[in-house]
């Protein structure tokens, strides 16, 4: 524990040096305007000065995020049962990093003091962001999954509704996916489904949603559309992209796919929209062409 030498009676002094050293956490004791007058070793090494630099320095440059408003408003909060949060704060090599922050207003022998105890909680922001993308994404594409389709599509739905814009639904089935797994083994499968979803997401636009929708199936979001022959140029270009060959361990590849492709009508919600581009996806693989448009 470092904390600054003042003239202090001894009674706070052993006060602020069981506050600091009875935590694993780094920790700070403050003067209830929160500039420091103690850190813990935890603190030095949080964030990078010497415990002797921490001290006499306000908590605001540790927080550089932190309005003064907001600020005044965690310290009046601290009081009572104290108070929990998560903030954004700053090493002194100006890198920035997740906190979590447990602030509480006490007194010492007659003396107000401010307390914070403050924890790195880096590893749980990034296994919560990680958490998040699997709940939303294809493990092996990368690709959005179902559930982020429809909330995409229900977004681009309300945009059409309000805009009176183009929104296309495709909906994608390879058909000469199982004799690659077959021939070549579902790691040469894999290959391929990763290498048609890059090229998915690279030749389309970075407004439309790629989806994988499980298997060989995918489809895509295609709002703000242009033109009356937009579905059908949309669907000769997925056709292409599809039918681009990849080469896996040595080995030339190419599929061929059904593709289906409607348009959205007043009336349509999410799940009716997806149900008439898989409807004319089949109808295009039943009448053995690459692509059909939706027609009522």
């Amino acid at each position: 524990m470092s904390a600054r030498r003042t003239p202090r009676d001894g009674c706070v002094s052993s006060v602020i040096e069981a506050l600091v050293d009875l935590t694993r956490d780094a920790c700070l004791v403050m003067t209830p305007d929160a500039t420091i007058i103690a850190a813990n070793d935890e603190a030095s090494r949080l964030y990078g000065y010497p415990a002797e630099r921490l001290v006499g320095m306000h908590v605001a440059d540790l927080s550089p995020r932190t309005s003064p408003d907001m600020l005044a408003e965690e310290i009046a909060n601290a009081s009572g049962d104290g108070l929990l949060f998560s903030s954004v704060h700053q090493r002194s090599d100006g890198h920035l990093f997740p906190v979590e922050v447990a602030w509480k207003q006490g007194e010492a022998c007659g003396e107000r003091l401010l307390v914070a105890h403050v924890r790195d909680i880096t590893t749980r922001v990034i296994a919560e962001e990680e958490a998040r993308r699997l709940a939303f994404h294809d493990p092996l594409t990368g690709l959005a999954n179902r559930l982020k389709l429809m909330k995409d599509l229900d977004r681009a739905i309300a945009d059409a509704r309000r805009h009176g814009d183009i929104l296309a639904v495709a909906f994608l089935d390879l058909d000469d996916f199982k004799p690659v797994n077959d021939q070549l083994g579902h790691a040469a499968g894999d290959q391929l489904l990763v290498d048609l979803a890059r090229r998915l997401q690279t030749g389309l636009r970075s407004t439309d949603t790629v989806a994988r929708m499980g298997g060989d199936e995918f489809a895509v979001v295609l709002p703000r559309l242009s033109g009356a022959d937009a579905l059908e140029k949309t669907a000769r270009k997925l056709a292409r992209m599809v039918a681009e060959p990849t080469t896996i361990d040595g080995t030339l590849v190419s599929v061929t796919s059904s593709i289906g492709i409607a348009a959205y009508e007043p009336g349509d919600d999410a799940d009716s929209l997806l149900a008439k581009a898989d409807g004319a996806m089949y109808d295009a693989k039943r009448s053995g062409v690459v692509w059909g448009v939706w027609a009522a």
